[in-house]
């Protein structure tokens, strides 16, 4: 009787039965080899993460983009309806990003 053992991957805990690091960390793991952790990291960093002042320009064009339109459509009766300006949407965005004003 063969008996296997599951094993987690250390990083991202998916499960494997041949190793402690599955392909995909394993393939982050040969990156941090190849091009020093601090790299990686940087990288991570400039690529996956907003700072406040990109999240403040991303917010800005989406407001700005759901004015345009909003601006584009004014003859049809849901933006008659909806009448919403700039603070309303703005404030709508702020609460999807999970910022108050």
């Amino acid at each position: 009787m063969i008996i296997f053992k599951m094993l987690d991957c250390k990083l991202c805990g998916e499960v494997s039965f041949t190793r402690y690091i599955c392909d995909d960390c394993n393939f982050i793991k040969d990156c941090i080899n190849i091009y020093s952790k601090e790299t990686v990291i940087d990288v991570i960093k400039r690529t996956l993460i907003r700072d406040e002042k990109q999240r403040t320009y991303k917010i800005d064009s989406i407001v700005k983009e759901r004015l345009s339109n909003e601006l584009n459509n004014e003859d049809s009766d849901e933006s008659y309806i909806r009448g919403k300006h700039h603070d309303l949407i703005k404030e709508e965005i702020l609460s999807k990003f999970g910022k108050n004003k």
